[in-house]
């Protein structure tokens, strides 16, 4: 439970960072970019003068049970994303349990979500299903900014 709370806060912290963000940039990957360098070069809002003042916007909890040391991977914010609401910024979230969740990034409403079927077959090394493979989506979920993206059938 402890974990899902903290999940959620950590969602809530990082929309704030990410909505300014995104503002200047898309941050389509783990760490902004390929080289998760952490470093959003594109940034002219946020400065040393300002960096006080940020604010929690809004949070989200989203219907995902954490497993082991796995809940939430980290947000990715893709811009300019057509939807049926128009153009929006976008918060995609994996949960563990194979869901992703895509958030509208002004207001933190879930948009959609779709969950992904998983066959594990048996494997070999006695790692999976532990905390070290298990079984889910853990990886932060990667948008490429060269391809216009569209969720006309989704939200």
């Amino acid at each position: 439970m402890n974990t899902l709370r903290l999940t959620t806060r950590r969602i809530g912290f990082l929309s704030l960072t990410l909505v300014s963000v995104s503002m200047a940039g898309d941050w389509t990957t783990f760490g902004h970019d390929p080289q998760r360098s952490g470093w959003a070069f594109e940034e002219t809002t946020l400065n040393p003068e300002n960096v006080s003042s940020l604010e929690l916007k809004w949070k989200s909890k989203q219907k995902n049970e954490a497993y082991k040391l796995s809940a939430l991977t980290a947000p990715i914010v893709v811009s300019n994303v057509s939807t049926l609401r128009g153009v929006r910024s976008v918060v995609y979230v994996a949960g563990i349990a194979g869901t992703v969740f895509a958030l509208d990034a002004q207001t933190g409403e879930e948009m959609w979500s779709h969950t992904f079927r998983s066959v594990v077959l048996p494997g070999k090394g006695g790692y999976q299903g532990t905390f070290l493979c298990p079984n889910g989506i853990t990886a932060t979920p990667v948008a490429d900014s060269s391809t216009r993206h569209s969720l006309r059938n989704r939200a």
